[in-house]
């Protein structure tokens, strides 16, 4: 065993101060003991450099260096009727291998929704049901409604290293962004003008005079937060805004690619 004056001055085992062998053995058996603990850890998990394109000179590290770390959440988010949803359904048709999460809703489904491909449709007491069981990474009312991200469905999405798009509201956005700043990216999606948004919300035919309002006000509240996102694009045409949000995650992506 060390004694106190050992311990208080024992610096690098690799300096000769006259320590005993069997101080030097303790050090070395708990500094193996930590490395084991090391790449236990490191080892259980997959990394996006696993599969890094151009050699695989960063694997070892314990830290990986940010760039080479997979940005495979793609979280999307802006004012309602600006194309979001579209957006995104086109995206995923042009790109078969991208994902769409599913989140929850207590809002009614509409005409053209599928329970379980738009959104999980729950009740308000099955949704707080979740949220009591700390389903939620983020959950948000909006409008009236409860909507939900699954923590499950993240999870699963950074392990598969599998693109995955998240269709999100402002704060949640910035949440998951904050929980998991090295594998999100944030993109937020600008109108080309607020009357031709007001035009959009009218002639989806969904909504009440009053409700679009509310929605109007929000959407002002919304955009002064484009900045906290990581880039932000204006949606004025489907096909350009189609190429350029694919170029905005192929760039952010560049050196790794996608899939377990």
């Amino acid at each position: 065993m060390l004694d106190k004056k050992s311990e208080e001055s024992w610096t690098n085992p690799e300096e000769d101060r006259g320590w005993s062998r069997e101080s030097h053995e303790q050090y070395m058996a708990r500094r193996s003991a930590e490395e084991d603990l090391i790449n236990k850890e490191r080892f259980s998990k997959t990394k996006a450099t696993d599969n890094q394109v151009g050699g695989s000179h960063y694997k070892d590290c314990v830290i990986q260096p940010t760039e080479y770390i997979m940005k495979n959440i793609i979280a999307i988010s802006a004012p309602s009727g600006t194309g979001k949803s579209t957006l995104c359904e086109e995206l995923r048709r042009k790109k078969p291998q991208i994902k769409f999460s599913v989140s929850c809703t207590t809002r009614s489904k509409r005409d053209y929704e599928i329970e379980g491909v738009n959104y999980y449709f729950l009740t308000d007491d099955e949704f707080m049901e979740k949220v009591g069981n700390d389903e939620f990474v983020e959950y948000e009312e909006v409008h009236g409604y409860y909507y939900g991200t699954l923590k499950n469905t993240l999870r699963d999405a950074i392990i598969s290293e599998e693109l995955m798009l998240f269709d999100l509201d402002v704060n949640g956005a910035i949440s998951i962004k904050k929980k998991y700043p090295n594998n999100t990216l944030t993109v937020f999606i600008l109108p080309p003008l607020i009357e031709d948004l007001r035009i959009r919300l009218i002639n989806r035919g969904t909504d009440s005079k009053e409700i679009i309002n509310k929605r109007l006000e929000r959407t002002n509240k919304e955009m002064k937060f484009k900045d906290k996102f990581d880039t932000f694009m204006i949606n004025d045409d489907l096909s350009s805004a189609i190429e350029k949000l694919n170029e905005i995650i192929t760039n952010q992506n560049k050196g790794v690619v996608y899939g377990s």
